[in-house]
């Protein structure tokens, strides 16, 4: 059984090699639908197609609203990237993304996300338990 010190200097053990380690990339070149990446409070879910209930939208490079450095979920380029989104979205649906090129998001604390050429990703954003729902602000 452990004791809520030793647990405490784990926990802290961890933390400390998260913040001196490098984000490493991630490639997902066989994603099957259903198959998912989180990158930090950001979900992106691979999808057999575009949903029905999605209309297309401005493309943006940066997929979660805000300036903080949390905020930065950003595409490397928008090329040959269509945009969708869900007519009755809820706080935690974000766009539907569709790509013939290879599709990479950085993010500065959690790493680089690379998808393949003809992905179509679902974004999600983690839930804030509150009394509504709401997305977790960074």
């Amino acid at each position: 059984m452990h004791d809520i010190l030793s647990v405490l200097e784990k926990a802290e053990a961890s933390a400390k090699v998260i913040r001196e380690s490098k984000p490493k990339p991630v490639s997902y070149a066989t994603m099957a639908p259903g198959d998912f990446h989180r990158q930090g409070d950001v979900y992106f879910v691979a999808l057999a197609g575009v949903p029905a209930d999605c209309v297309p939208t401005e493309a943006r490079a940066q997929l979660v609203q805000g300036a903080t450095q949390g905020a930065r979920h950003c595409l490397r380029t928008t090329r040959g990237v269509e945009f969708f989104e869900r007519k009755n979205a809820t706080a935690l649906d974000g766009p539907v993304l569709r790509s013939a090129l290879p599709m990479t998001v950085d993010h500065p604390e959690h790493g680089t996300a690379t998808f393949p050429p003809g992905a179509t990703i679902g974004v999600h954003y983690q839930r804030q338990y509150a009394e509504e729902m709401r997305r977790v602000a960074d």
